[in-house]
């Protein structure tokens, strides 16, 4: 009675293994594991998890295989009648690339049979043809997908996971002070989170000055604050906090140290909760 146990339990381990070894990906080599998504799956559809909790990656039942060489599409052709898929066509421009489809009998998921043609080692590489969702999920300015330290799908441990941070807070009732070369307050992406108050440092006078041309001060205001879902450009880590600009040329002259710190002072002295000096 305890072998016939211990021989189920085997077996039922052994299956589970395999079924769990399909949970993964070959990207340029590398095993990488996957979780399917149970709470988007069924038996129509299958998900898998992403590591920054953002929508889930659908698969098909289409996948893509590449050839070593031409003359290896007998061995394409053999496998696949091997794994019960059908090659749909080659690609026109990358003629090594065919796309697969799983026949409708075929009751494994297309990242299986991939993984499958792949662990053969007869061919170059595989795509399991994940459907990503590439909309821009907690904003739609337009270059939000380029700011890779807000939100990095590619790298999520490299980014500030700025959507989670945005559903505590965007920066309402916040002020900070930029101290740097002046900001263009007329910027499209900027002028509505600019604060009527400013100051130049140089000259210690109100307004701030901008000189054309001198831009680095209005690109870390862009960082700080540029405005959010207005369909244009980028946004900023606090898109719906007031930016002061605080001027100075930056121009070494014996007087720099008192001037920068004055500006400094100003800041503080008229409200700013925030002083940036990058």
């Amino acid at each position: 009675m305890k072998i016939k146990l211990y021989i189920f339990t085997f077996l039922l381990f052994f299956s589970l293994s395999l079924t769990a070894q399909n949970n993964y990906y070959y990207y340029k080599g590398e095993k990488i594991n996957l979780t399917i998504d149970e709470n988007y799956s069924d038996q129509n559809n299958t998900y898998f998890k992403r590591s920054d909790n953002t929508e889930p990656i659908q698969i098909s039942d289409i996948f893509y295989i590449k050839l070593h060489k031409a003359s290896d599409l007998s061995q394409l052709q053999q496998t696949a009648s091997q794994k019960n898929v059908s090659i749909v066509h080659q690609n026109s421009f990358m003629p090594l690339w065919y796309k697969l489809k799983l026949n409708t009998n075929n009751n494994k998921t297309s990242l299986q049979v991939c993984n499958e043609f792949y662990e053969t080692g007869e061919f170059a590489d595989v795509d399991p043809a994940f459907m990503f969702n590439f909309n821009n999920s907690c904003s739609n300015d337009s270059n939000f997908g380029n700011l890779w330290g807000l939100n990095n799908t590619n790298n999520p441990d490299i980014d500030i996971n700025i959507c989670d941070a945005w559903t505590i807070t965007e920066g309402d009732g916040v002020s900070v002070a930029v101290l740097d070369q002046g900001i263009d307050k007329t910027h499209n992406d900027l002028n509505n989170n600019i604060s009527s108050l400013s100051f130049d440092t140089q000259n210690g006078t109100i307004p701030s000055v901008f000189v054309n041309g001198r831009n680095h001060g209005t690109h870390v205001a862009g960082t700080i604050g540029a405005e959010k879902d207005n369909n244009l450009q980028v946004v900023g880590v606090a898109p719906q906090s007031e930016i002061m600009s605080i001027s100075h040329t930056l121009s070494i002259t014996p007087n720099i140290s008192e001037e920068l710190a004055n500006g400094i002072n100003w800041a503080w002295q008229n409200g700013a909760h925030i002083i940036n000096n990058s």
